[in-house]
């Protein structure tokens, strides 16, 4: 009688171990979460869009992958290639550190690509050798590099613009803004993700408060001496000249992100808006407008001449 009853116990616990089996083996072969439809969307803009003389592309396609190696320009000596802001400050009207005889005067000489070493140490060896010395494995280098080289004389005779189209000044620099983020207020851990395609706005939720950081750098002023720093928020892009100013706050631990080229940077500015009142669907266009007091009048990011991609970054669309 004992037997009997312990085996009426013993089966269905036996039955019930190889339906547990059966289920995990089930589930070792079919992941929901590898269904595409959940990946993130992308947090960047595709500079590869980016005509060919934009500094974004430039940097994106040829001094990031190819020259910000270990122990080149990777912050160890000038020019600094790891993020575009770095890039650009180090490059432009820049005094070179070391040349054959003193015949350049910078290492890039704004309308004058054969007055600049930037381009003359990429056809010309000098020094160490031709630039550059070592190519990357995620660097195209070696079978693009005609088409890269003609890309940076192009950009340097066009006027050695920035990324949103500025032309350059000898001496100081206008102030550069490399990333953009929106976070619900009070939050900087999770910041909300873009929309993926073509143009990449951040997607926001309506009738919410949402904080916005900006990474802004200055070539001579400290995040901190700036002497204003606003930003103005319009539902076109026509629509700047009537829109109010939002003060945008220093703050000196801000928010380490990813900036428009996937760099980690320190984001220090940060302005406050609600977005009650705009219905879902509502796209947002951002400028800022910086003040180093050293360029007459603000620094506006992104202008009236900007790549319509760049510009996109700049932007929110309501949920």
């Amino acid at each position: 009688m004992n037997y009997k009853k312990n085996n009426s116990i013993y089966v269905p616990c036996i039955l019930a171990g190889f339906i547990l089996i059966a289920s995990c083996k089930k589930d070792k072969f079919i992941n929901p979460y590898d269904d595409p439809a959940l990946q993130a969307p992308s947090t960047n803009p595709d500079a590869s869009n980016l005509d060919p003389g934009n500094f974004a592309y430039l940097h994106a396609k040829i001094f990031k992958p190819t020259c910000a190696n270990s122990g080149c320009h990777d912050g160890t000596f000038p020019p600094e290639f790891r993020t575009i802001n770095s890039a650009y400050n180090t490059l432009v009207y820049q005094k070179p550190i070391n040349t054959s005889n003193g015949a350049f005067r910078y290492r890039v000489h704004p309308y004058k690509a054969d007055s600049s070493i930037l381009f003359h140490r990429l056809n010309t060896p000098m020094g160490a050798g031709l630039m550059p010395l070592v190519i990357d494995p995620q660097s195209d280098w070696t079978g693009r590099k005609d088409e890269y080289i003609l890309n940076i004389k192009n950009w340097i005779n066009a006027g050695a613009k920035d990324m949103f189209g500025n032309y350059p000044h000898p001496g100081n620099q206008q102030p550069q803004i490399s990333g953009f983020l929106a976070f619900p207020s009070g939050n900087t851990s999770t910041p909300y993700s873009r929309a993926s395609g073509y143009i990449v706005p951040i997607e926001v939720p309506a009738g919410s408060t949402v904080d916005l950081w900006f990474a802004v750098k200055d070539d001579s002023t400290a995040a901190s001496g700036f002497v204003s720093t606003n930003c103005k928020i319009a539902t076109s892009l026509d629509g700047f000249n009537t829109a109010s100013a939002t003060n945008m706050v220093y703050s000196s631990s801000g928010v380490t992100g990813s900036d428009f080229t996937g760099s980690s940077v320190q984001f220090t500015h940060k302005a406050t808006f609600s977005t009650s009142g705009y219905p879902a669907g509502t796209h947002l266009y951002i400028r800022a407008f910086i003040d180093d007091g050293s360029q007459g009048v603000p620094t506006e990011i992104p202008n009236a001449g900007t790549n319509e991609i760049m510009t996109g970054y700049f932007a929110l669309k309501i949920l």
